[in-house]
């Protein structure tokens, strides 16, 4: 890419409330969040990185605060990768960012994300109140799991991205999906690493032990080009189709609607297409970002 052709983007994105925890009374225990140089639908400012991330708190009853857990996830990886793209701003090559970010950001991630746990257990311990409301649904096993390892209560999954002049880089810890969206509408998994220990249902986590050994990363240099759009989807999006192949249809469907109506538009009518698809799919929670190159073409005047 030449340096009279800065790469900027433009970010958006939606979290709601899964059909099946309406209808249980739960809350949404998913978290979105990112950093960008423009508000969605502006033109980016030029050549500035762009940031963000997505957390999927655990649904099953020993994960009373996963909520929590999600936020401090989501707010950990934006100041860590803001932090990493400035502190590797102008390092000349890409294989020792490459390295650093591998080497480095899962334990900084795992590390932060603990210490904002640990800090709002120290503002407001588990109550009385939340044990009594866990021991409805939770096995006796799972509440002296908690008993000894309160973090555990603030489990839930990772996905971030920052999306630079010179490289795109993706952090992954647990389920979920990265795609990336082509000119032609193409869209194909980031080609991060497949983690063994996701098995059906089950995912790692931020609270498992270790967790930071389980934390994936890949970095993708810019080149001449760079997908026009990147979106990060928890597993409820996923999981609401029959096949991956729908997954991905779904993710040139969304620059199709971008191009077609601008993003400014796709934003307001983001949450209603989520809300829709966990009612005719999995019924979970669903959040999805998405980062759109800027100077995409905009909807034209309708005559």
């Amino acid at each position: 890419m030449h340096d009279d052709q800065l790469l900027a983007w433009r970010i958006t994105g939606a979290t709601v409330r899964g059909a099946s925890h309406r209808r249980s009374d739960l809350p949404n225990q998913d978290a979105l969040a990112w950093r960008s140089p423009a508000a969605s639908g502006a033109p980016a400012a030029s050549g500035a990185p762009a940031v963000l991330a997505i957390a999927d708190g655990h649904g099953s009853p020993l994960y009373i605060r996963s909520d929590r857990g999600a936020r401090i996830a989501v707010h950990t990886a934006i100041a860590l990768l803001a932090d990493f793209a400035a502190a590797h701003a102008t390092t000349p090559a890409l294989s020792a960012v490459k390295r650093v970010a591998a080497e480095r950001l899962p334990r900084d991630l795992v590390l932060t994300w603990n210490q904002g746990v640990a800090a709002d257990l120290a503002a407001e311990p588990i109550s009385e109140r939340e044990i009594a409301a866990a021991k409805i649904r939770a096995p006796r096993a799972a509440l002296d799991r908690l008993a000894d390892d309160p973090r555990l209560a603030y489990g839930a999954t990772l996905l971030a991205a920052v999306l630079t002049q010179r490289y795109l880089l993706a952090v992954q810890l647990g389920d979920g999906d990265i795609l990336t969206v082509n000119d032609d509408g193409t869209a194909a998994h980031w080609p991060l690493a497949p983690d063994p220990l996701l098995i059906a249902n089950e995912t790692t986590s931020l609270c498992s032990p270790d967790a930071w050994r389980h934390v994936r990363t890949y970095l993708q240099p810019v080149h001449a080009a760079a997908p026009q759009l990147v979106l990060l989807a928890t597993d409820g999006y996923a999981n609401s189709f029959v096949d991956q192949g729908g997954l991905l249809q779904a993710g040139g469907d969304m620059l199709t609607a971008i191009r077609d109506e601008g993003l400014a538009a796709v934003s307001r009518q983001l949450p209603a297409w989520l809300r829709a698809t966990s009612a005719a799919g999995s019924g979970d929670d669903i959040t999805v970002a998405l980062a759109v190159r800027a100077g995409d073409p905009q909807p034209s005047a309708q005559p």
